[in-house]
């Protein structure tokens, strides 16, 4: 994840993607219920869609800046945060 706007319920990854919270929906972090202000840039995430639902984004790849290439409405957000592996010497 890029940056994340609790207030407006949006989140933007890496790939340009906004992802857009459903009013009620759940967030966790190792399984745990936590609030939207606690995602940081970096975090991974896992969306869950709602029932019978698609997301659909753009395809292309280029190095110049662009507008959102999707937006995806997501009933539910886990959380990965990754440890730091130990660097062997």
């Amino acid at each position: 994840m890029s940056t994340s706007d609790p207030t407006r319920r949006r989140s933007r990854l890496s790939a340009r993607t906004i992802v857009q919270w459903s009013p009620g929906g759940t967030v966790s972090l190792n399984g745990q219920p936590v609030a939207l202000t606690d995602l940081r840039s970096g975090d991974e995430i896992i969306i869950g869609l709602p029932a019978g639902s698609t997301a659909v984004t753009g395809q292309g790849a280029s190095a110049l800046p662009r507008s959102a290439l999707g937006i995806v409405q997501a009933d539910s957000i886990n959380i990965v945060r990754r440890s730091p592996t130990p660097q062997s010497r």
